[in-house]
């Protein structure tokens, strides 16, 4: 690092460079800034005209288009989120984008960007950018918001990119009083702030407060004054060769680093040896590198004197902690005052033509006298009495006039010309063609048609609009830079406890990995003013409606911008918990209901289960029974045998009555058989046709054939 007197001789020759630079832009941006507050005439001008005793009139018609700019920009200026890449961790981009909102929320980022916005309409630029806030969080600090004005900085004149990638330099000052340096410096020995004198006077920034020796000198404020100066700086890097991802190795101990060396060397050996047989995809292809980063360095002085030297405190050390926000900006154009630009640069001449003009259109009219009196002088006690109102003019004539009172000739002015009276309308025009707007683009109907419905009068502010484009390009892309700078320093300096406490979230592992916003999110842009959320609320409806999504109706109530929103939020939840436990009481009577029919099927079953099995015992009784008569029916055989043997000795007459008698027997036994088969039949079919209706097997199925086999048949003998 550069001792103090090489650090104050380079300021000094940066400051001179650029001061010699930008001073034709900042004479030309002091006019136009004061003409966009209704001051057109100089001060030569002015003096001039109360010598002629007539009144400098200011009408300001620069003001209504720069009023539409700045009204437009807070309508639709958008919210800086987090969005992560494809296969990018959703949550870290989340809690990111939940943490920026709480940052430009309670930084008033919002109201110190428009502002800057509203300075660079009028001058052609203006800065916005962060700094640590020390004034509540005295430990790790808040990141808070600050704007500059176009005569309290310089830039290096050769920068041409927004985001002041190729400023070599930036300059800035500000005026406040020892205690609240103090507050600003809480990293600096406290009694060398006190050492400071005031009475002090350079000669600096002379077009941001003329009057700063008076100031110093009485009211005890002092020059703070920030030097940045873009420097190179060497960094190591571990460096995987075949997805590119880098590791800073800065801060690696010594034993480490050597160990990671040796490390790399065998995975290298590895590679190279012949016999090596596995995969060469698994080795890591690592490299250690010495590459050259960008690096800025902060010297701070006050009243002169150097007071800290180092990074800045937000942590930022690659990029200035603030951005430019520009207006018409053509990098081609080497004049300053030509390079960059306001509305105001535009309208200027239109406004002094249009004062002018109308200047004249009043002498005109006040040459023509209404009403007044000629007399002689003498002849009226007191002249007054005939100057009461109006614009009456009187007119003493001498008695001794030779032609008494004709003796006065009157001069009658021409009056208003109507050809002025023409000009000054198209004056008041040409203030809103100089600006790339119209009626329309107002709001206005061309034909006078009051009657315009909101969405058409959007799409023509927005087609009308279409010419200023590069305004809010410009705009957007120092919005984007901010957002960049913000997320480097919430993973500078907001700690894992802060966080949780702020987003009532515990901090992913990749929240702070230094390069998740260049691989992992993008910065977007989303809805902040009330006309976003308007149209955000409608499209929910649409898509509600349309029933092309089924939208919840918490998020269509979120979007929902009112009064009385914590009432209506929970009415909607008292009436979606009454409809949850109304569903789960039909859920409960539901569920007892297929309860029942389950237990009826199962009763059912049981039933065709005890039925199949009763079908059973009768079919083996049936057996039973057909065996038991199958032997009554051989034993009747062999008794008939035995019969028949016996009456060989008997006569024929009687032989044949025992034969008759024992055909009938024979018979009856037969009938009898057949009954009970065909009955044990219709019980077997029966069964079998309730199981098919059901849809169950049965053992039965298995059965049939038993309960259908035929009975034992002896032959006759």
């Amino acid at each position: 690092m550069s001792d103090d007197y090489e650090i104050k001789y380079e300021f000094l020759e940066n400051y001179k460079y650029a001061s010699d630079y930008w001073s034709p832009l900042i004479q030309d941006a002091q006019v136009y800034t004061l003409a966009a507050a209704g001051y057109t005439w100089s001060d030569k001008e002015r003096t001039k005209f109360k010598q002629e005793n007539r009144e400098p009139i200011e009408f300001n018609i620069t003001r209504r288009p720069l009023s539409f700019f700045s009204g437009y920009l807070r309508d639709n200026i958008n919210q800086v989120i987090y969005s992560p890449v494809e296969g990018s961790d959703d949550k870290t981009a989340d809690q990111l984008t939940k943490l920026s909102y709480h940052v430009w929320d309670k930084g008033c980022g919002y109201d110190k960007f428009l502002g800057s916005c509203d300075e660079a309409l009028k001058s052609g630029i203006a800065l916005c950018g962060v700094q640590m806030d020390y004034s509540k969080d005295f430990v790790n600090g808040d990141i808070g918001f600050f704007t500059r004005t176009y005569n309290s900085f310089y830039l290096d004149p050769t920068f041409e990119d927004i985001g002041l990638r190729d400023c070599s330099f930036a300059i800035t000052r500000d005026l406040v009083d020892k205690e609240y340096a103090k507050q600003l410096l809480p990293f600096v020995d406290q009694e060398q702030l006190d050492e400071i004198v005031y009475s002090y006077s350079d000669n600096k920034f002379m077009a941001y407060h003329p009057n700063f020796t008076s100031l110093t000198r009485r009211r005890g404020l002092i020059a703070y004054d920030q030097y940045y100066k873009m420097k190179s700086k060497s960094v190591k890097y571990l460096i995987d060769l075949d997805t590119g991802f880098y590791r800073e190795l800065t801060d690696l101990p010594k034993d480490d680093m050597e160990r990671l060396k040796m490390g790399i060397g065998r995975f290298e050996s590895m590679r190279n040896d012949p016999d090596f047989t596995e995969n060469m995809h698994d080795i890591p292809n690592l490299e250690i590198r010495d590459v050259e980063r960008p690096h800025v360095e902060l010297n701070i002085m006050l009243n002169g004197e150097l007071a800290y030297s180092g990074i800045d405190r937000t942590g930022v050390t690659e990029r200035y902690p603030f951005v430019p926000i520009l207006c018409y900006f053509e990098p081609s154009i080497w004049q300053p005052s030509l390079r960059i630009q306001g509305i105001s640069a535009s309208n200027w001449s239109a406004q002094r033509q249009f004062n002018k003009r109308h200047m004249k259109i009043l002498d005109m009219m006040d040459t023509v006298i209404s009403t007044g009196f000629k007399y002689l002088i003498g002849s009226v006690p007191d002249p007054s009495d005939m100057q009461q109102s109006g614009q009456n003019r009187l007119i003493g004539v001498s008695p001794d006039a030779p032609q008494g009172l004709d003796s006065v000739q009157e001069l009658k002015g021409s009056g208003g010309d109507p050809a002025l009276m023409e000009y000054q309308k198209i004056l008041n025009e040409l203030t809103l063609e100089l600006s790339n707007i119209n009626e329309s683009t107002l709001g206005a109907d061309e034909g006078g048609n009051t009657q315009v419905s909101g969405r058409l009068a959007q799409v023509r502010i927005a087609q009308g609009l279409m010419g200023n484009r590069k305004i809010f390009d410009n705009i957007e892309i120092s919005q984007k830079h901010l957002g960049t700078i913000i997320l480097e320093v919430i993973q500078n300096k907001y700690p894992a406890g802060k966080v949780e406490r702020l987003i009532a979230e515990e901090p992913t592992p990749q929240f702070y990995d230094e390069e998740f916003e260049q691989y992992d999110a993008v910065v977007k842009q989303g809805i902040r003013s009330q006309s976003q959320r308007d149209a955000y609320y409608y499209e929910l409806l649409t898509l509600k409606r349309d029933q092309i999504v089924d939208v919840p109706e918490s998020e269509i109530i979120k979007a929902l911008s009112m009064s009385g929103i914590s009432d209506l939020k929970e009415s909607i939840e008292e009436r979606e918990k009454q409809a949850q436990e109304q569903q789960e009481k039909v859920n409960a009577q539901e569920l007892a209901a297929l309860e029942l029919v389950n237990s009826q099927k199962i009763a059912n079953l049981s039933l065709s289960k005890e039925r199949e099995a009763r079908v059973l015992a009768d079919i083996g009784l049936a057996q039973e029974r057909s065996s038991e008569a199958t032997s009554n029916l051989a034993d009747a055989a062999l008794a008939r045998a035995k019969t028949m043997v016996e009456i060989d000795s008997l006569n024929e007459e009687r032989l044949l009555k025992l034969y008759a008698f024992m055909e009938q027997l024979h018979a009856e036994e037969t009938a009898l058989e057949q009954e009970e088969e065909q009955a044990n039949a219709e019980k077997a079919n029966n069964i079998r046709v309730s199981n098919d209706i059901k849809g169950e097997e049965t053992p039965l199925n298995k059965q049939q054939e038993v309960a259908q086999a035929p009975s034992l048949q002896l032959p006759e003998v």
